[in-house]
């Protein structure tokens, strides 16, 4: 090929470039940090409190080394599968198309159950009871991300994303299609189906109960107005600007708080997905005690 001639190959690397598209090579990305980063940072109505959240990740590290909190702790959930098989990720696939939308302004005595095992079961425990009663490979390449993408761009119940004011592309949430990763990560404790490469690029799963959890650790903080419409359990639309800054906020949050765990302990094997689980397990547990200190925001929807 002479000076004057052009480079075919790099044209194309040029074209791609020019064009957004990904080369080949590169791995998948889920850019869910990328657009919550942004929310965070045009947020009006939520902020961090920094030094509470460098506190919080103290007390959550020390209480999941206490507890051994990791991917064997999803399987104590009484209704979870136990084996390990395609059927289990048919189960959990069926489970994450129907997991969102459980908290209720009834009685507790007075909300949907369901009768199983001589137990009754509500919100969540009602939907998994269901699936074990009537039960009695996605092309990923062994990556997290790309799954979560290929869920999102074939099944419009999985793409959980919203335009913000500013940014010219939607801020992904994707909770569950993220949420349907990490149960299968646990379930098969990072092997086999639950093989990822990349599983540390799942985010949290921003839904109700972790900005209440971590609101009641000072963490996050809201502006007097939104304050006061949670604490009087107002109905916030799913995408309003107040919800999108809550879920966005929460999701940045966890991660810094994942980041000041590996800065202080780099050998510590942590990720948002333990860290999820964890806080979720503790507020439902402080629920139970009667312990809660501040009501959960509150969205119909179908993305969580």
């Amino acid at each position: 090929m002479s000076d004057d001639e052009a480079d075919p190959e790099l044209l194309a690397l040029l074209r791609q470039h020019l064009e957004g598209k990904p080369s080949i090579s590169q791995e998948p990305e889920t850019e869910v940090l990328e657009g919550v980063e942004y929310v965070y940072d045009n947020s009006i109505d939520v902020a961090l409190n920094m030094r509470a959240t460098k506190n919080a990740a103290a007390i959550i590290y020390n209480q999941m080394q206490e507890k051994g909190f990791s991917t064997a702790s999803w399987a104590d959930h009484e209704m979870h599968p136990k084996t390990k098989d395609e059927s289990t990720v048919a189960f959990i696939f069926t489970m994450d198309l129907l997991n969102f939308s459980f908290w209720s302004l009834l009685p507790e005595d007075e909300r949907y159950a369901v009768h199983y095992r001589d137990k009754r079961w509500t919100g969540y425990g009602s939907l998994v009871a269901s699936l074990q009663r009537a039960l009695e490979e996605e092309a990923a390449d062994h990556s997290a991300a790309g799954l979560v993408n290929l869920l999102a761009r074939d099944f419009t119940c999985f793409r959980d994303e919203f335009p913000f004011a500013g940014r010219r592309k939607p801020v992904r949430f994707l909770k569950r299609a993220q949420i349907l990763v990490a149960d299968l990560w646990a379930c098969f404790d990072g092997e086999s189906y639950g093989d990822f490469d990349d599983i540390d690029k799942i985010t949290m799963f921003a839904d109700y109960r972790i900005p209440q959890i971590l609101a009641t650790l000072g963490c996050i903080g809201y502006s007097p107005p939104l304050q006061a419409m949670i604490e009087r359990k107002h109905v916030f639309e799913s995408g309003s600007n107040y919800e999108l800054q809550i879920r966005a906020c929460t999701i940045w949050c966890v991660e810094l708080i994942r980041r000041e765990i590996k800065r202080q302990h780099p050998r510590t094997e942590i990720n948002a997905v333990l860290i999820d689980f964890f806080l979720y397990d503790t507020m439902k547990q402080l629920e139970a005690q009667g312990k809660e200190t501040m009501p959960h925001h509150r969205t119909r929807s179908i993305w969580y």
